[in-house]
């Protein structure tokens, strides 16, 4: 298990992408912007409050066609609400399928 202080070593890509969340276990599903993404999570701006500890497939697409799209099991850490309505989310990623 990477400790919280090791995770803060990771360095952040800002992507401004799409995602599609996919709850795991209703297969409810969420539209997004990732804004930033590193090897143990990433941040995503989202329209309705997710709950803490739910579990979630993300899929993140590449702009490039030539490269493929990052599939990966991520669990909600934190959702905050943002002043204009939307809620950041703080997904850590748990596997990348």
């Amino acid at each position: 298990m990477i400790s919280h202080d090791d995770r803060r070593n990771f360095y952040r890509m800002m992507v401004n992408a799409e995602v599609t969340l996919t709850q795991v276990t209703t297969d409810s599903r969420y539209e997004g912007t990732c804004i930033n993404l590193s090897a143990t999570g990433m941040a995503v701006s989202v329209d309705e409050m997710i709950d803490a500890d739910m579990e979630l497939e993300a899929r993140l697409e590449a702009a490039d066609q030539m490269v493929p799209a990052l599939n990966a099991k991520t669990k909600v850490i934190r959702c905050t609400p943002q002043g204009d309505g939307s809620y950041m989310l703080g997904l850590e990623i748990l596997d990348v399928v």
